[in-house]
């Protein structure tokens, strides 16, 4: 049952006020000198409060201007017994829901109270909402370097500006971008991520823009681009760096003039939607190697965060650990095992080339092969391992190849987490011939 407390002197006007609603629509907690809220509002899940703007020697403004700085959620209606236009105004700067007259109507008072929990509800629960995106999108560990990370994007997402997020693989660009998005303004409305380098060349641009029916063989029927899906909210372009430089010439438009145009179509669309990039790549390099082009990077690039690589955040590695033990766990109903010291300060003196991605990957590989209940060491497969292992491959042509195909198969999984509909995109090939390839392996 939702609660209202009530700050007035008036008994006669407690007794209006409670009389317009049912004993089971709403709990009312009294205060008739104004020295009691800061009390109650500690003990109890108040959502409303009615403040008398005098109460004897307490200034009504003054108790609202406290309660707006230390519970900022609460909605406060202001109630004068004056006409007092200064009062008023002052009172609505101050941060009050709305501010009520005695003799007040019935009706009005009625209206703004329901009107108030409303807000309260809508506020509390989007808030929640949020709380909860943001905790499944989080880098785990409170080290120095994404510490400073987090505050960064806690500012940019305040705002519109366009950021570009760079950093290696397995870092978290994405994680970032969703982090940018749920901070800001934007985050009830559409979230939708494209990775532009697993998108084979010739589909990206239909993709993004979306096509009318009839635009080319194929297009049996109208269908909307990822600009328009992420209308009022975000779309973020991975691997940016990967786009061929025809498509980037018409990103760089849509960022200008703020609209699309469908293939097949000459009417422009007008979007309104906030872009975030990230990339992997050296893209002043890649300019210089008329790669990408210098215009678009200035028009993405309003501001820029640099994710830090694993190696640089060894103190988060504890964290992290424990966090895919316990996911995996969970989600395989498996019993949580104990971590020998030994093992975890292997894996503090491991550089992580492949970074966050690389460390659940061992987790996981770890968990699948563990006898019994005790973790005494985490198995790394490093690069040079890998590599050794090719130069003793032997035999036929035939055989060395398909050796050679099947160990990077499985390696490109492992990146993609096991996610076989991204392998086949990235290979440019079906889907079901991905499957018959490794069945041969």
């Amino acid at each position: 049952m939702e609660k209202i407390l009530i700050v007035d002197d008036d008994y006669g006007v407690i007794e209006s006020i409670t009389s317009l609603f049912t004993n089971d629509e709403y709990e009312f907690l009294y205060d008739d000198t104004g020295k009691r809220v800061f009390e109650l509002l500690e003990k109890e899940d108040i959502n409303t409060i009615l403040l008398d703007v005098f109460l004897g020697d307490v200034n009504g403004v003054d108790v609202l201007e406290k309660i707006r700085l230390q519970y900022p959620e609460k909605n406060v209606v202001m109630i004068s017994g004056e006409s007092d236009i200064e009062t008023a105004l002052r009172s609505v700067r101050a941060g009050a829901f709305d501010f009520i007259e005695k003799p007040f109507s019935k009706s009005k008072l009625r209206v703004t109270i329901k009107n108030s929990i409303a807000d309260y509800r809508n506020r509390t629960s989007s808030d929640q909402f949020q709380k909860e995106l943001l905790s499944s999108h989080t880098f785990g560990g409170e080290s120095e370097p994404i510490g400073k990370v987090e505050k960064f994007i806690a500012k940019v997402a305040r705002s519109d500006i366009p950021v570009l997020i760079t950093g290696e693989n397995g870092t978290g660009k994405e994680i970032a971008a969703r982090r940018i998005h749920y901070l800001s303004e934007r985050a009830a409305m559409p979230f939708v991520a494209v990775n532009c380098a697993s998108i084979p060349k010739d589909l990206l641009e239909s993709e993004l823009f979306g096509y009318r029916k009839g635009a080319f063989t194929g297009a049996i029927h109208d269908k909307e681009g990822l600009f328009v899906k992420a209308a009022k909210g975000t779309l973020f372009l991975d691997e940016i760096g990967d786009m061929p430089l025809a498509l980037q010439s018409k990103i760089l438009r849509v960022l200008q003039e703020k609209e699309i145009t469908r293939l097949g179509d000459t009417q422009p669309v007008p979007v309104a939607v906030r872009v975030l990039s990230a990339t992997n790549q050296d893209i002043n390099r890649c300019i210089a190697e008329n790669r990408f082009r210098e215009d678009l990077y200035y028009r993405i690039n309003g501001v820029q965060i640099e994710l830090p690589p694993l190696r640089e955040r060894k103190d988060d590695i504890r964290v992290l650990t424990g966090k895919f033990i316990n996911e995996y766990c969970y989600n395989n109903n498996l019993p949580l095992p104990s971590i020998g010291e030994q093992a975890l300060r292997a894996l503090n003196t491991y550089d992580f080339p492949g970074n966050v991605r690389e460390l659940r990957n061992i987790v996981h590989r770890t968990l699948v092969l563990l006898e019994g209940n005790h973790i005494d060491a985490f198995i790394i497969q490093k690069k040079q391992q890998v590599k050794t292992e090719r130069t003793k491959i032997k035999g036929s042509l035939m055989e060395v190849k398909k050796e050679l195909l099947c160990g990077y198969l499985q390696n490109r999984l492992d990146a993609l987490q096991g996610n076989r509909k991204a392998l086949a995109d990235e290979l440019d090939i079906h889907v079901n011939n991905l499957y018959r390839l490794l069945r041969e392996c």
